[in-house]
């Protein structure tokens, strides 16, 4: 007698549907889209996004502040050997700092032309490059050593003055990176830029700064 097939219902146990699993891997990729172009600044949109879920103020939106700059030179970070550096080392010429993180693809790339451009920068600006990576220490150092950079005047520094923050968000206007932290001989932040970096212009600005006969407070 000739058996009949019988095919296994539709949605039987253990078979998952191709219609439900696109949607979950389309949010997926939409919710990784937002959190990595949001914090590195990409995209500013996917900035204002992260904003509203974590609660903090849309830069479009925030008001402009009316504080005055913080003192830089107040400031003491760390270098990844743990030993404290103070930021009022660097008074009496301008300071250029470079905020970034190793998982941060275009600090990345602002890096490689800041390494090249060190040595014209280097003549009228201290140099530091001050990162804020979570892991601290042993994820710095390991980006370095597979970095394979010798002989940077770059200074690598850790965010740990919990000051820090205050001390920017007056001029502050996007929280994210990468991003430059111009700070005048005197020791107060006078501008910060996102971005993209273009060494012409910085060395532009840093001779102003240093030709500059006073600065107000």
């Amino acid at each position: 007698m000739k058996q009949t097939r019988t095919n296994p219902r539709p949605g039987a146990r253990g078979v998952v549907k191709p219609a439900l699993v696109a949607p979950v891997l389309l949010a997926l990729g939409v919710v990784g889209y937002v959190v990595v172009a949001g914090s590195t600044g990409f995209c500013p949109t996917c900035s204002r996004i992260m904003g509203a879920v974590l609660g903090e103020s849309s830069p479009a939106s925030a008001p402009v502040s009316t504080e005055a700059p913080g003192d830089f030179a107040s400031l003491t970070f760390h270098a990844l050997d743990g030993t404290p550096v103070t930021m009022d080392r660097y008074l009496g010429r301008p300071l250029v700092i470079e905020l970034w993180a190793t998982w941060c693809a275009p600090c990345i790339r602002n890096r490689k032309v800041l390494f090249e451009a060190q040595d014209r920068l280097a003549e009228h600006a201290g140099l530091v490059s001050l990162s804020i990576d979570q892991g601290g220490a042993p994820t710095v150092r390991a980006f370095l050593e597979k970095e394979g950079k010798t002989g940077s005047k770059w200074t690598e520094l850790l965010a740990t003055d919990p000051r820090f923050r205050s001390v920017i968000r007056p001029l502050d206007r996007s929280p994210t990176i990468p991003k430059l932290i111009y700070v005048s001989p005197r020791g107060s932040v006078v501008d910060i830029e996102y971005g993209a970096v273009r060494p012409d212009w910085i060395l532009s600005r840093v001779k102003a700064m240093s030709a500059a006969p006073g600065e107000p407070g």
